[in-house]
């Protein structure tokens, strides 16, 4: 859950943050997506969407993960029994949520209306943090100017 300071109820009960739902691949990419709530039908077609069928997963044992079994093998960290690590199964393999902090700490807070644009951003750089930023960004930009169909006519100089 991510918002500026506010004063009130804490956790799950505060008033006004943006929820966050994150999925972490093998790989380590992360995809990260603002919902509405944390409900089963609203986590349930983002999870379908973004992940392969017969896939691995780990969660908490959140009601809206219930269906997962579906998907694919399913393994569960009970944490309300205090079950934070089980073996080799534990969910605090998605080290982008201090990433996000840290990085939206600065600014005291985001506007709802462009926070999707700021999780996007801090996810693209999440994403690529290992790999040369100005080199990733130059071969983004050629690729799209190469796009652009320039129709302009070289004039002459009368001189």
């Amino acid at each position: 859950m991510f918002s500026g300071h506010q004063k009130g109820e804490r956790g799950w009960s505060a008033a006004g943050k943006t929820i966050v739902f994150g999925i972490r691949s093998r790989n380590e990419q992360i995809s990260a997506f603002p919902v509405p709530d944390r409900k089963q039908k609203t986590l349930a077609p983002i999870v379908k969407k973004h992940t392969k069928q017969g896939s691995l997963y780990y969660t908490d044992e959140h009601t809206a993960y219930c269906t997962l079994d579906e998907l694919g093998k399913h393994k569960v960290v009970t944490c309300s029994k205090d079950e934070y690590v089980r073996d080799n199964l534990h969910i605090n393999g998605i080290g982008f949520w201090s990433f996000v902090k840290n990085f939206l700490y600065a600014y005291r807070g985001v506007s709802k209306m462009y926070f999707p644009l700021y999780l996007k951003y801090i996810k693209f750089r999440y994403n690529h943090r290992n790999e040369n930023m100005f080199e990733l960004l130059t071969d983004i930009l050629v690729k799209e100017i190469s796009k652009v169909k320039l129709d302009f006519q070289v004039v002459p100089d009368p001189l």
